[in-house]
């Protein structure tokens, strides 16, 4: 009887500790190579509506790191980016680094009022946000932890489309994705990637698109992660 009861016991043990494994593979598949950001800052602009058009017709989701301003001007656009499922994280109001930067308070000031415009239109509180222009240098040790006492999760990315640079040639962007994206896969990591609304071609996006889901690429949003990306706590690094 103690033999069985024994067993029984070492069964249970290597049960729960399997379970365990595999709870802890799947919190992080976030982190996986396979996952995909795709992450859009400065809207919602006229732009937007195009982007998301391409979303819908390839059933993918995205972040939006919206501006106030911008968010108060176009509210049926926010609202469908909320409606089909998307995530909305917040990108400040001025998005000019003397302003926003001016100091700890300001920073938070700004990501207080971009998140109040946008719980007023939608009812969502976000607390995901993304700072103008990265992380680095500006967000200082100082500066991070006045964002983290507001309770704000900072986003940065690892892969910088830099349709912000080459406007003029946003097929170059694409290309720029997909190299990038290979060199995060040696590196086992999930890709963040920058784009704008105001600079995405989405015919060249909807290609890319089509060619990652051959891959097998899970497509996630910001929401979907455990612990945000930024330059100060990356992943798999």
């Amino acid at each position: 009887m103690k033999t069985y009861i024994s067993f029984l016991l070492i069964i249970m043990f290597m049960f729960i500790a399997h379970s365990e494994n595999v709870v802890h593979a799947k919190n992080n598949s976030y982190e996986s190579k396979q996952s995909i950001y795709l992450t859009f800052d400065d809207g919602p602009n006229e732009y937007t509506k195009n982007i998301l058009n391409l979303l819908k017709k390839e059933n993918v989701k995205a972040t939006f790191f919206v501006l106030g301003p911008n968010a108060a001007s176009h509210k049926c656009l926010l609202n469908r980016i909320v409606n089909e499922g998307h995530t909305i994280g917040l990108h400040g109001m001025s998005h000019r680094a003397k302003e926003f930067y001016k100091k700890p308070q300001t920073a938070v000031k700004e990501m207080k009022e971009a998140q109040k415009i946008v719980k007023d239109i939608t009812g969502i509180t976000s607390t995901i946000v993304r700072t103008p222009y990265g992380s680095k240098p500006y967000m200082t040790a100082s500066y991070r932890r006045a964002m983290k006492k507001a309770g704000f999760q900072m986003w940065d990315w690892n892969v910088d489309s830099e349709d912000w640079k080459k406007p003029q040639n946003k097929t170059k962007s694409i290309k720029i994705i997909e190299k990038n994206i290979q060199y995060n896969d040696r590196k086992n990591r999930a890709s963040i990637i920058l784009m704008h609304d105001q600079a995405t071609n989405p015919k060249s996006l909807s290609a890319a698109i089509k060619k990652l889901k051959k891959q097998k690429r899970i497509f996630r949003t910001a929401a979907d992660a455990t612990h945000p990306f930024n330059y100060y706590n990356t992943w798999n690094d």
